[in-house]
């Protein structure tokens, strides 16, 4: 008979694979600490995420890389993972660009995205495109 297993679940990434970890230490102010400890229950899921939301743009918040970061007009996506990071406002209308024809909602795989406006030659939306034709 095997033991259950205890504790959290590893994180995987996209492929499935366990992602490695390992410990941080980090000298802070006692307050801080003793705020984090009143408010954040996991420090190191929260220390992840805000680094992460630091350095958005630069690095993938799926896959913690920044060799597949690609910009575009419409924004700053991860090749890898095929995730947009950031997308961009136009700088004509300034309307947010969006070039995924279809989005991923609760159960559903697939629904048409209601926002969908890729960009149209270097930074115009083709919101902008379909008034000036």
């Amino acid at each position: 008979m095997s033991k259950p297993k205890v504790g959290r679940p590893p994180e995987v990434d996209k492929d499935g694979k366990v992602i490695s970890k390992t410990l941080v230490n980090l000298t802070i102010p006692v307050t801080l600490k003793n705020f984090l400890d009143k408010h954040i229950k996991n420090r190191s899921e929260f220390f992840t995420k805000i680094v992460t939301m630091l350095y958005i743009g630069e690095i993938c918040p799926k896959c913690y890389s920044d060799d597949y970061i690609s910009k575009a007009p419409v924004g700053i996506e991860c090749t890898d993972c095929e995730i947009w990071i950031k997308l961009n406002d136009c700088s004509n209308c300034g309307t947010r660009m969006d070039p995924r024809a279809t989005v991923v909602q609760g159960l559903a795989l697939d629904i048409p995205n209601p926002h969908y406006n890729p960009a149209h030659g270097s930074k115009q939306c083709s919101k902008c495109m379909e008034v000036k034709e």
